[in-house]
């Protein structure tokens, strides 16, 4: 006879909502190993379909960060934030590479120590 499941499907689709699809976090909140979680995904569709949503979710809420981290945006307390110069270079990397923005090249520094003289 099959052991009784320790958690109903409905139980780990909302730790997984709470979590945003990240496995190890929804996991410790329920109190299981990240693989019980995997095998109810893969015994449950809906438990599979959480897992990427709130993957989905999370990009989105990423996006959204570092868009505001580039266009700068008024706090809750009213400060104003200005654009970050490090999400600015970040998309310009990534996103701006085929219209030619790419990493910076590092100029080698001459080597320290004895320098040869040349003679004539």
């Amino acid at each position: 006879m099959a052991r009784p499941e320790a958690y109903t499907a409905t139980q780990m689709i909302e730790v997984l909502e709470q979590t945003y699809g990240l496995v190890s976090p929804a996991a410790r909140r329920i109190g299981c190993s990240p693989q019980t979680v995997y095998n109810y995904a893969r015994r449950y569709t809906a438990v599979q379909d959480a897992i990427e949503e709130g993957r989905c979710c999370l990009l989105d809420l990423a996006g959204f960060s570092l868009f505001e981290a580039v266009e700068g945006c008024v706090m809750a307390d009213g400060t104003v934030r200005p654009p970050q110069r490090w999400a600015i270079e970040f998309v310009l990397r990534t996103r701006g590479r085929d219209r030619g923005y790419t990493e910076p090249q590092r100029r080698q520094r001459p080597r320290r120590g004895r320098s040869v003289q040349r003679t004539r």
